[in-house]
């Protein structure tokens, strides 16, 4: 089965949720989803966050949270950019620029015209999307 990292905003986690499960069951693939474990539980990071205590509260270092994301990247079979907002975050950029350095493919996924036509997202990506759906569309073609 091949897996996918999921890479998509703090702010985004509540949608990306939905839409990481739905990418796994409708295509087949294990989806890594940085927020949340396979059964949806979030993750230690999340559930400080959404406390509003600071994550060194928990014992949780910047290097720990970078280190275990990008392992998942490094692990992954590619990585599934999920761009919905137009503000970015440091995260999913980074995330992008890894998988493509290590010569994995990038599928973007963004509504936004801005960000689609992002000359780094043009760069990087292997293939870039509107919707969910139209991913869905084309990766079962495949």
């Amino acid at each position: 089965m091949k897996s996918y990292y999921f890479s998509h905003q703090t702010c985004e986690r509540h949608e990306g949720k939905i839409v990481s499960k739905r990418l796994a069951e409708e295509l087949n693939l294990e989806i890594i989803n940085p927020f949340y474990d396979k059964h949806g539980v979030p993750t230690r990071e999340i559930e400080c966050l959404d406390q509003g205590r600071k994550l060194e509260e928990i014992g949780i270092s910047t290097a720990e949270i970078v280190g275990v994301d990008e392992r998942k990247v490094r692990q992954s079979d590619g990585i599934i950019a999920y761009l919905s907002r137009d503000s970015f975050t440091f995260g999913c950029p980074v995330e992008i620029y890894i998988s493509a350095m290590i010569g994995k493919p990038v599928y973007t996924i963004s509504p936004l015209i801005k960000i689609r036509k992002h000359p780094f997202v043009v760069h990087y990506s292997n293939k870039i999307f509107t919707t969910v759906t139209e991913f869905i569309e084309w990766y079962s073609r495949r």
